[in-house]
């Protein structure tokens, strides 16, 4: 091969990959978060809780309508307890998703595939990372999807699970410690403005666990929302539960959930309410009492109001105050929680957060608890 020929060779490669990349459009970035929290432990005592993450993520669209992509996200996480004295390191595959979208006039068709989140109609179910599949149809007033997937192939450090009977302890010294492996199913089906504005979802889930002992979870749940009048909102889910265990033991339990909100120009009121019966469990583990044990939604009552104030385009200020109870002593008042927070965006890639939370139990059944919380965010 002549000299001429490989120079022109190597210039038409490079002219090939420059209108590849012109017609993929490859997008990236990254996300460097930094956390303090200072708190106190059971007997009073203070100590500093930090976590650093940094997240690294890539787009390429694809196919000829290029809504179509591939999308992926790597984190690393590291966590120091002074408390325990503990370091911790851990990656993770947040996203690994191949998405396919195919237009059918007004209606629309996805289909993903790989590692990618999904949070139920409550927010307080699953709300997580899983592998597998997802369909959805969309049209004008109505869609309808199904994911099915599995949760076994997760970093259990960095995806928490509520445990089951037989699930494996994560081990937190690894980078990298397999999750409990469940396979899930959810059915969701949405039909808009119904009338008068309303919204109506249905979903079923199904969590299946297949171990020494079986643990299997079924959901069934219905949400509506929508205006009351001019700026009032609302929203409404009640959900149930049915646990069936190794022994063929049959649990029924409820999760209701209420949300109204009231909207000004600059600052939003909110009243809401969160009912979990004493056999409730989600799936993703979730801190619904900011106390030094840090309870999941299960067995208690939770209601409340809270504000947020936008005085800036680049200034979020909140607060709020919760009454719990305690559905173990017969919803007898347990305890008041309470918080604020300021955020601040410096400019479009850094941001600044306070934020300050406050728990008082009553009947003294959980220590008080108090945290300090300063954060802040680069996006490169």
């Amino acid at each position: 091969m002549t000299g001429n020929s490989l120079l022109k060779k190597i210039n038409m490669l490079c002219a090939v990959l420059s209108l590849s990349a012109g017609a993929f459009a490859v997008d990236f970035g990254g996300m460097i978060n930094n956390s303090s929290t200072l708190k106190n432990d059971t007997a009073g005592k203070y100590f500093l809780q930090q976590q650093d993450d940094v997240t690294l993520w890539l787009k390429v669209p694809f196919g000829a309508n290029s809504k179509s992509y591939f999308i992926t996200e790597g984190l690393y996480k590291f966590e120091y307890n002074s408390l325990a004295g503990t370091f911790s390191n851990y990656a993770d595959l947040n996203l690994l998703k191949f998405c396919f979208i195919k237009d059918f006039g007004s209606s629309q068709l996805e289909f993903d595939l790989g590692r990618f989140a999904l949070c139920d109609l409550t927010g307080i179910i699953f709300t997580q990372n899983s592998d597998g599949g997802f369909v959805k149809y969309s049209a004008k007033n109505f869609d309808i999807s199904f994911l099915a997937s599995y949760t076994g192939l997760l970093n259990g450090n960095v995806v928490k699970m509520i445990k089951t009977p037989d699930a494996a302890a994560v081990d937190a010294s690894k980078v990298y410690s397999f999750g409990t492996g469940f396979v899930n199913a959810v059915f969701t089906a949405g039909f808009k403005n119904l009338f008068a504005q309303q919204n109506l979802g249905v979903q079923l889930i199904a969590n299946l666990h297949f171990g020494n002992q079986n643990y299997n979870r079924f959901y069934g749940t219905v949400a509506l929302d929508g205006p009351v009048f001019n700026n009032l909102m609302y929203s409404l889910t009640g959900t149930a539960e049915v646990i069936l265990d190794n022994n063929n033991q049959v649990k029924v339990s409820p999760l209701v959930k209420a949300d109204l909100s009231y909207y000004f120009p600059a600052l939003m009121l909110n009243a809401h309410m969160i009912f979990a019966g004493n056999d409730f469990s989600g799936i993703t583990s979730q801190t619904a009492i900011k106390s030094c044990s840090e309870p999941e939604y299960n067995a208690m009552i939770k209601t409340g109001l809270n504000m947020s104030y936008k005085p800036l385009n680049v200034l979020l200020i909140s607060a709020g105050c919760d009454a719990v109870f305690d559905g173990n002593k017969g919803y007898e008042f347990k305890g008041l929680e309470y918080n604020a927070a300021v955020d601040y965006q410096v400019v479009s890639d850094v941001s600044l957060g306070l934020s300050w939370n406050h728990y008082i139990d009553f009947n003294k059944s959980d220590s008080s608890c108090q945290n300090l919380t300063a954060k802040v965010k680069l996006a490169f």
